[in-house]
């Protein structure tokens, strides 16, 4: 095994040879390397050759980091796209307000709907199936369950 010592792979390059270790009822000859970065991993000779083990986990770190800019990038488009979607089957009367009086033939009836909040009475647009929204905001839920308190105390 001291015919690795001095070899670079990838970024780390082999400083000793510290000995075997028995794994998974295999020998493995372990490694003690210097990464690129100036950090200290142990390996096995085997994940060094095959490429397993291509530096200390800097590589990984890096790569990610990458990978979610690109991610938070494309993440902005689809955003971006799935609203000019949303915003181009969205009824609305020429004057730019929603128009609750229906929606384009190819859009499902069910799938959105404009309820009017018992509280304040503003109309709003319910996204998606499932249980239908009595309120426009969360404000107007505190209220209503505020007065709701209040009304219970007294009685």
């Amino acid at each position: 095994m001291n015919n690795l010592i001095g070899k670079q792979f990838d970024r780390l390059t082999v400083l000793a040879y510290l000995g075997k270790r028995l794994r998974e009822g295999r020998i493995r000859y372990v490694m003690k390397c210097r990464c690129s970065c100036g950090e200290i991993h142990v390996a096995t000779a085997d994940s060094l050759r095959t490429g397993d083990c291509r530096s200390c986990g800097c590589l990984r770190r890096e790569l990610a980091r990458q990978r979610a800019a690109v991610g938070r990038a494309a993440y902005a488009t689809q955003a971006r796209e799935q609203d000019a979607i949303r915003r181009q089957y969205e009824p609305r009367h020429p004057s730019g307000v929603l128009n609750p009086s229906g929606y384009p033939d190819n859009r499902p009836v069910d799938a959105d709907a404009v309820r009017q909040c018992r509280h304040c009475g503003e109309s709003f647009l319910q996204w998606g199936l499932g249980a239908p929204r009595k309120y426009c905001s969360e404000t107007c839920v505190r209220i209503v369950v505020r007065d709701r308190k209040k009304k219970q105390v007294m009685q």
